[in-house]
């Protein structure tokens, strides 16, 4: 027998040579072996590649939110208005107005699609200045020509025309001027990216948050040719003056006319009013101008919004295209856009002596015990109470102008909404009578009670707040705002949020 060979000596075969390589088994292990290591690479890999995403996504929605909310702030750092509701057309200060929807942040909390969403009925308008450089818009229009009647003048005035003006020779196209001004009405509000179009949210489908910048130019007239462009949109295949001009306008009779600070102190010149007053679009109102008091704003869906539109054929002018669509969009993929007001008399409670929670929060009705502090941000109209006198806080009751036209509103498919507004006091003495209650109730017979010099309740006290037909809805000083806003990455899930928080403290 060979002396190398033995049966257990795997080093050399039965001829004594050497042997090389391996064997099955060992191959197998081998094998096994790799594809563990392969597999545990793939699932870091996928681990890394997946952070690197989450972590790209979280900074382009940190991106994102960071650019609206450096535009949000300095808006409303220089709003017009003043906080204390009551403004006189006079003193030309514009207006401040917020709407908060019947959604909130626990009405939203169980979400079947979705737990991320919060509050995303509200609207937030108002008209502010830019310090340092203007707000830009354009007009589309056809010929222009000088105000004849304002050539001479120190604040000359220019008249645009989508027909052809007198002594002028007809263009072969539209043109589009680009207007700057250091003065707009801004507004802001959601509306659903319904990508399958069947009007309801589904899973994977988020909002939109829009802003539209209405420039304050009184110098730019607008002849006739305008007056036949829809309001808000009309038709269905109408074409919005808003569409075509972004300017903030109001209706006069026929025609559109550029508001100037004092005429927007009334609600009813305000974007996105129509001849309904309760902001009801359809019928032949569509072409008409606001209607009666009170002229609340349209539906957040059916604020005039950019869009692609074709202007008709004028003279030898062939079908014009605007291409706008959804230029109004400033951010995408929004979860909650949710805007409180700072009421102090309500408060902050302590849950156990370990988290402090505020009317807004989870928890906060179940929260027992003495109130942590005074003051906090609360939804408009929350009913939110004082803890120790138990009456509904100045911001948290509902005010005469929502309790009046609940069912009216209800009844007509839209909801109940709380409403802030700096509001005019021109409705005192404009020979109308605005007390009229459409729930029924018997008007006050009398007009514009406010300011008749009268002591209409007798109280000895003449022409008080008390005695306004039509007082502001919510008259107690408005010292500083939150606004919250939220958005999601749909690919990876990320969510992210700012917290905006404006103070209108006097100085």
């Amino acid at each position: 027998m060979n002396k190398h060979f033995h049966p257990r000596n795997r080093d050399f075969d039965m001829n004594g040579r050497r042997r090389f390589g391996f064997s099955l088994v060992e191959l197998l292990v081998t094998l096994v072996v790799m594809m563990i290591m392969v597999g545990a690479l793939a699932r870091f890999f996928k681990y890394v590649g997946d952070t690197v995403a989450a972590g790209r996504a979280l900074l382009a929605l940190s991106g994102d939110l960071h650019t609206r909310r450096v535009a949000l702030e300095h808006e409303l750092r220089n709003v017009t208005a003043f906080s204390l509701a009551g403004a006189d057309s006079s003193s030309s200060i514009g207006y401040f107005q917020i709407i908060e929807g019947p959604l909130n942040d626990q009405s939203t909390l169980n979400t079947p699609n979705d737990s991320v969403f919060g509050d995303v009925d509200d609207v937030l308008a108002f008209t502010t200045r830019s310090k340092d450089k203007p707000f830009r818009g354009q007009l589309l229009y056809l010929t222009k020509m000088p105000d004849p009647s304002t050539v001479a003048s120190t604040h000359p005035k220019t008249v645009y025309g989508l027909d052809v003006l007198p002594g002028l020779t007809a263009p072969s196209t539209y043109s589009a001027e680009t207007l700057e001004s250091d003065t707009a009405e801004v507004v802001y509000w959601l509306t659903l990216d319904d990508k399958n179009g069947n009007g309801v949210r589904d899973y994977g489908e988020y909002y939109v948050l829009r802003r539209r910048v209405l420039l304050v130019r009184p110098d730019v007239l607008l002849n006739a040719s305008y007056g036949a462009l829809s309001y808000p949109y009309g038709p269905a295949n109408g074409t919005s003056v808003f569409t075509i001009a972004d300017l903030s306008l109001r209706r006069v009779g026929t025609s559109w006319v550029a508001n100037d600070l004092a005429t927007l102190t009334r609600r009813e010149n305000r974007f996105g009013r129509n001849a309904s007053p309760l902001g009801i679009v359809g019928g032949g109102a569509a072409l008409a101008g606001p209607g009666p008091f009170p002229n609340f704003m349209l539906e957040p869906q059916h604020l005039p919004r950019l869009k692609d539109v074709v202007l008709p054929p004028v003279g030898p002018i062939n079908n014009y295209f605007v291409f706008r669509q959804d230029e109004d969009i400033v951010l995408t993929n929004v979860v909650a856009f949710d805007v409180q007001v700072f009421d102090s008399s309500a408060t902050v409670r302590d849950v156990n002596n370990e988290v402090a929670v505020g009317p807004t929060d989870p928890g906060y009705n179940g929260a027992a015990g003495a109130p942590a502090t005074f003051g906090a941000f609360i939804d408009l109209g929350s009913l939110v109470t004082h803890p120790l006198t138990g009456q509904v806080t100045p911001f948290g009751s509902r005010s005469w102008l929502q309790t009046n036209y609940a069912n009216l509103l209800q009844s007509n498919g839209l909801s109940s909404k709380a409403i802030y507004d700096t509001w005019s006091l021109s409705y005192e003495r404009d020979g109308i009578n605005q007390t009229t209650n459409p729930n029924g109730a018997v008007p006050d017979p009398f007009i514009d009670t406010g300011a008749d010099g009268l002591d209409n309740n007798s109280n000895g006290v003449t022409d008080e707040l008390a005695e306004y037909e039509a007082p502001p809805p919510y008259t107690a000083a408005l010292r500083g705002i939150k606004i919250i806003l939220r958005v999601i990455d749909p690919d990876t899930r990320q969510v992210a949020q700012t917290t905006i928080i404006a103070d209108f403290t006097p100085y």
